[in-house]
């Protein structure tokens, strides 16, 4: 906010504003959104993000969706789960993660902006850092070793537990001081060939189990020729939600209450 002025930026700068820069480290750089999405129709960018669902199963292809277009309300919603992509080798995991993300960007699975490898802190500085976008933290696997395993499941906590509750790790610097404290500001995406374990995180993880039979390549590589087009209709969508934002800072969080309510009932 500036001015009293609302901005998306992204690492391009402000989505439909020039002159605002922005210095993003390592793969956060590809979070990119056009400064001017004007350069394509917004009817052709939103029907080819929404022929994204049409590339595999729906039990995994919608709510994967629809996490994108979650996460710039991440600040109104505080949206309290990890989406969890569960499956084995072979089962396109970290294919349709990076797919999903190019709503943001032009990411690959071999591009994707976190991993299980990284340090709990570069994870909760990174989960800081993307305010209002998705991150996605890619393999989680069991460990070889019990201290590996124990690294991993703590890391694991970490990120769902603070997700869930939007809440960092207060620490103290050696002369006493307060460090600043990172806390959860979008949304939390992960894949693994399971779960980690507990029953702590399994309340707060949205798990979609994903088969092989459920991607087909020739449909991957359809969705991948179009998939430039993502980030234009999440730029049209973050414009129009920066038009209307009083309205929806106010009518939205109700509504979703009630939305809540008839899922919890049905």
């Amino acid at each position: 906010e500036l001015n009293g002025e609302r901005f998306f930026l992204s690492g391009s700068g402000a989505v439909g504003r020039e002159g605002i820069e922005v210095t993003l480290g390592g793969n956060l750089a590809k979070y990119q959104l056009p400064q001017d999405p004007s350069a394509v129709a917004p009817i052709d960018a939103a029907r080819a993000s929404v022929r994204f669902m049409d590339f595999g199963r729906d039990e995994v292809m919608v709510p994967l969706w629809a996490t994108m277009y979650l996460s710039p309300l991440a600040e109104l919603l505080n949206p309290a789960f990890t989406l969890w992509l569960q499956g084995s080798s072979g089962s396109f995991k970290s294919v349709l993660t990076a797919l999903a993300l190019c709503h943001f960007g032009e990411f690959d699975y071999l591009n994707l902006p976190a991993s299980w490898r990284d340090t709990a802190n570069r994870l909760e500085l990174t989960m800081f850092t993307l305010k209002d976008m998705p991150l996605v933290i890619d393999d989680w696997h069991p460990a070889p070793t019990p201290a590996g395993q124990k690294e991993m499941d703590s890391k694991a906590e970490m990120v769902v537990r603070g997700q869930g509750n939007k809440s960092g790790r207060g620490r103290l610097r050696s002369d006493a001081t307060a460090r600043d404290t990172y806390y959860p500001r979008g949304m939390a995406i992960s894949s693994g060939e399971q779960v980690p374990g507990g029953e702590s995180h399994a309340a707060r993880l949205f798990v979609l189990d994903l088969e092989k039979t459920d991607t087909e390549v020739a449909q991957l590589s359809l969705a991948q020729k179009e998939s430039r087009n993502y980030a234009y209709a999440m730029a049209h969508y973050i414009l129009w939600l920066q038009t209307n934002w009083g309205r929806i800072k106010e009518d939205l969080p109700a509504q979703f209450e009630l939305w809540r309510d008839r899922a919890l009932a049905e």
